[in-house]
């Protein structure tokens, strides 16, 4: 009876400080419904990825405002800045072997 306990009190601790580590864990900004849809432009697109222009026309949005959207989704770790000119943002790719 002793150990049923004692296993019970375990857990108990572990969930309390599974608890108190959610609690403090900061959760994401929300997409916006415009950034939802660039995001899931760029998936369709994958492997190619569109052009900024490409976007904004799928989008029917400027390329000012496309650029900021593209912006905030790599701050937010959804999609990743390359450096190509034309392409500059990808869909982020997880090492092999994960």
């Amino acid at each position: 009876m002793q150990t049923i306990i004692d296993q019970w009190k375990a857990k108990s601790e572990k969930l309390e400080n599974q608890i108190e580590i959610l609690t403090h864990v900061k959760m994401p900004k929300p997409l916006t419904n415009q950034q939802s849809k660039i995001l899931t432009y760029y998936n369709i697109a994958h492997p190619k990825v569109p052009t900024i222009k490409e976007v904004a026309v799928f989008c029917n949005l400027s390329k000012t405002t496309i650029h900021e959207h593209l912006q905030n989704l790599v701050k937010f770790g959804h999609l990743v800045k390359t450096g190509n000119l034309s392409r500059n943002y990808g869909v982020p790719t997880l090492p092999e072997g994960e």
